[in-house]
């Protein structure tokens, strides 16, 4: 991914949602901030809204606000988001690779874990966002990925859009990636451009604990790379060097 010219990344981001065990306080965000604070000088508040299922006779999609706190870096290239029983870190373009992203996600981690009990997890998620832009007005899709929708021939071939989602099991069932691509706005009028989605996210969530969490982090990244490198063509890594 970051081993070409031009990487596609737009954002990665490393999220872990703890167990409702977990004892949170308000005041943990300002030690926190004191912990980060040289490197994380920028904080605000903000909301997060979170959508779930709510699972009853009659389903309904309910809206749960999450009070956040941000602290971006210096350069507001990157961000952590802390909140009762969540925590995010985000990489911004230009994404600075795994091999100094990893270390971060290590130190912001641990200094949380320094000030709660950190036992099970809800969710732990790793996501990577690209925007493809394709310098091209027309093209044939295939020659560019390998996973695109299909379109019979009985079927009218000149598509304006299209949105495209598949689940693929990891590690024995424990993980699931979720893939998605779709078309979006390109950055030029004479380009094409996609966003493609690679979330990647813990599935058994007792099968994971505070000191292996960094280490599921690491298998996470190792998958999504693996099938960054499957989606695209020859053809695509071409752009990406130029």
């Amino acid at each position: 991914m970051t081993q070409y010219k031009n990487p596609p990344i737009i954002e990665a981001v490393c999220e872990f949602r703890f167990s409702q065990e977990m004892v949170w306080s308000e005041d943990i965000v300002e030690e926190f901030f004191t912990k980060v604070s040289d490197s994380f000088p920028n904080k605000q508040k903000k909301i997060l809204n979170l959508q779930f299922q709510a699972l009853q006779e009659e389903t309904k999609m309910q809206m749960h606000q999450k009070l956040l706190h941000a602290f971006w870096n210096h350069d507001k290239t990157m961000l952590i988001q802390l909140g009762e029983r969540y925590l995010s870190i985000h990489a911004l373009k230009p994404y600075p690779s795994w091999k100094k992203f990893s270390p971060i996600i290590e130190e912001i981690y641990n200094s949380l874990r320094d000030l709660i009990t950190i036992q099970k997890f809800e969710r732990i998620g790793f996501v990577y966002i690209d925007k493809i832009n394709i310098p091209k007005k027309s093209m044939k899709i295939e020659d560019y990925f390998n996973f695109f929708p299909f379109i019979g021939p009985n079927l009218p071939q000149n598509i304006l859009s299209f949105n495209i989602s598949c689940d693929i099991p990891f590690e024995g069932d424990r993980d699931n990636c979720r893939m998605t691509l779709r078309s979006t706005i390109p950055d030029k009028n004479e380009n094409i451009a996609f966003l493609l989605t690679t979330d990647y996210f813990l599935i058994e969530k007792d099968s994971i604990n505070a000191d292996n969490a960094l280490e599921w982090v690491s298998c996470a990244h190792k998958h999504i790379k693996e099938l960054f490198e499957g989606i695209i063509t020859d053809r695509l890594k071409e752009i990406f060097e130029a």
